[in-house]
């Protein structure tokens, strides 16, 4: 159905006729139209009115056009004018459907990005968090050289080195289980499936 539209948009504009670059937007134009006017809002229309919809577009975008062979950007202004047009002219006289648009999936990380997110706050907390903490105790302790001040300090860097080398030792620990234990989907690589 969509391939449709494309086609009746694309003869509508006369496409076939005009420069190759203009071309080229004329079917970028015609392969998202639709999304343009009305998806990114979060509108739906019965499938009638799509196809309705469609074709006013394509003559909206025709008499905009201000010649046979108009340039590409001459050809964006006029879409971007459509565009408009539908939008002020409060969708033409369409009325869109009633509940929600459907919702786009959420996008899941990658096993790379769930795995570097530890290294990210391990480099947070010791590359920001930890120096000011050592910094702010540091010189508070050459201020005030009391015993107190010197023990609050040596136990904040003897923190701060001690969740380094337990974030060492977990990041060895993890890479020594076998990858089926680790959560990992991937296949070893021979090629074979790994135990479940």
């Amino acid at each position: 159905m969509s391939g449709e539209r494309r086609e009746r948009f694309l003869t509508t504009l006369k496409a076939a006729e005009m420069p190759p670059d203009t071309r080229r937007l004329l079917e970028e134009i015609s392969a998202g139209h639709l999304d343009d006017l009305t998806r990114h809002l979060g509108l739906r229309f019965a499938a009638g009115d799509l196809d309705a919809l469609s074709d006013r577009a394509a003559l909206e975008f025709r008499e905009r056009l201000p010649s046979a062979a108009p340039s590409t950007d001459e050809a964006r202004e006029a879409w971007t004018g459509v565009v408009r047009d539908f939008l002020s002219n409060r969708h033409w006289g369409f009325t869109p459907e009633k509940g929600a648009a459907p919702k786009r999936p959420k996008k899941e990380l990658s096993p790379q990005a769930k795995e570097l997110i530890p290294y990210l706050w391990v480099f947070v907390q010791a590359a920001i968090i930890m120096k000011l903490v050592v910094y702010y105790f540091g010189l508070k302790a050459a201020d005030d050289p009391t015993v107190e001040n010197k023990l609050v300090l040596l136990a904040v860097v003897a923190f701060s080195f001690g969740s380094l080398i337990h974030f060492a030792w977990r990041m060895h620990r993890k890479e020594q289980r076998p990858r089926h234990q680790r959560g990992d989907q991937s296949h070893d690589d021979e090629g074979g499936e790994q135990p479940r």
